[in-house]
């Protein structure tokens, strides 16, 4: 049995759960946000929920870069030969992964300190 066999049945199957999964979150925490406002309550909690997703958003892409940089180094460096391939890769991608985490938390850093300097 060849393993595209499996692979593409397991993978459409996996994309239609994680559709239905959104597709549900989204519709209970709009009707959530429509539950408060109906009942005259404020609705403000949504908005730090935002703020956290768009740095949560922000992490993810800083992360797949750094790993995307990683991968090319560590390519680089195998391809001169200077170390073992599978090394040249772990080690990259750990060390530009770790750096670009680094690279977020001072990102956020400053912008949480610009956030709380408005309020």
């Amino acid at each position: 049995m060849n393993s595209v066999e499996i692979v593409v049945p397991v993978a459409f199957f996996g994309m239609i759960f994680g559709i239905v999964v959104l597709v549900t979150y989204y519709r209970n925490k709009r009707m959530e946000r429509m539950a408060l406002i109906s009942s005259g309550r404020d609705a403000s909690i949504f908005k730090e929920e935002d703020d956290k997703a768009k740095l949560s958003s922000l992490k993810y892409g800083i992360f797949l870069v750094g790993l995307a940089i990683g991968f090319i180094v560590g390519d680089l460096m195998a391809l001169a030969g200077s170390v073992t391939e599978w090394i040249a890769y772990i080690s990259m991608i750990f060390l530009f992964g770790g750096v670009s985490l680094l690279v977020f938390y001072l990102i956020a850093r400053k912008i949480l300190k610009r956030g709380e300097q408005t309020d």
